[in-house]
């Protein structure tokens, strides 16, 4: 692969707001998004339902998830770097821990969408 993916629950506000500041700020055009549901995620077998965390597939096809695979994305968008710094002197496990919360309580706290709005954007940043 050319690029890495970032794979999103596409019914999830916060996760479609992420997607969209991704889409704006990747200047290096390091990403493509996807959504748990799309062909990619049944192509390379993610079970992404049960994982319910954000997934990063990176160019060698290994998979990074939950705060790590924030880690890795905050890395490399210049706006998101600060966030890159408060993680990595920060604890996987409470890193994790805090990740986790979140995304139990997506749907509680940001809000559910009636149907995926990622496979239906026409955007080049966007793969099914």
């Amino acid at each position: 692969m050319e690029y890495e993916v970032i794979v999103i629950d596409g019914y999830c506000n916060i996760c479609n707001k992420f997607s969209q500041f991704i889409v704006k700020y990747d200047i290096n055009n390091k990403y493509k998004i996807s959504d748990f549901d799309s062909l990619f995620s049944k192509q390379n077998n993610l079970e992404l339902k049960k994982i319910n965390s954000i997934v990063l597939v990176k160019k060698d096809k290994s998979i990074l998830k939950n705060s790590i695979a924030l880690k890795s994305i905050f890395y490399n968008i210049p706006k998101l770097k600060p966030l890159y710094y408060i993680m990595k002197i920060t604890p996987e496990f409470i890193s994790d821990f805090v990740y986790r919360a979140v995304a139990n309580n997506r749907y509680s706290l940001f809000g559910k969408r009636q149907s995926c709005s990622i496979s239906s954007k026409k955007n080049d940043k966007f793969i099914n």
